[in-house]
């Protein structure tokens, strides 16, 4: 908008999302599309209803301008957004245990006492990245193995693999 008056007249009688998106959209409408754009929006599951409605306008009624927005949610959420044309899924699947495994070998290393330990973390993963990292990370917090990243030994030979603590909270 050429000035606060312009956005003014452009949002009222808006909802504040409605208001909100028309002004973005505006902002990107005079984007010179020599650059791309791109919005990421992590875990929207945990959106509060005003942005999530923010983003239902501006996936119904998108820029002129090419904007790519990537959206990590948990499965299973859904939101009406998603039921529109515009909108593409892509799901990832749990990794195979050979690839938790090199995931494992990458972030441990390839020390000899600590193979039956990256088993049972490989096990307990379930194919999740996220918790492999927090459980290599909680074990060597913890003492459990010593060293550096990429190159720990065992520690503690009765080690056991748990739910980390970081990942808790996101339970």
């Amino acid at each position: 908008f050429a000035d606060a008056a312009e956005a003014a007249r452009a949002t009222t009688g808006s909802t504040p999302a409605r208001a909100f998106a028309r002004i973005l959209r505006a902002l990107l409408d005079r984007h010179e599309p020599t650059e791309p754009v791109m919005f990421v929006v992590d875990d929207q599951q945990w959106m509060d209803p005003g942005a999530d409605a923010l983003f239902d306008e501006m996936v119904r009624n998108p820029s002129s301008v090419p904007v790519l927005v990537l959206v990590t949610y948990r499965r299973g959420h859904e939101r009406s957004w998603m039921r529109d044309a515009h909108f593409r899924q892509l799901s990832l699947r749990p990794l195979d245990d050979a690839t938790t495994l090199r995931l494992v070998h990458a972030m441990m290393g390839d020390d000899p006492s600590l193979r039956a330990l990256q088993g049972r973390i490989v096990e307990r993963a379930a194919g999740n990245p996220l918790f492999v990292e927090e459980s290599v990370l909680s074990l060597a917090a913890a003492g459990a193995i010593t060293g550096t990243p990429g190159a720990y030994r065992l520690g503690n030979p009765a080690a056991e693999v748990t739910v980390p603590a970081t990942l808790y909270a996101i339970l």
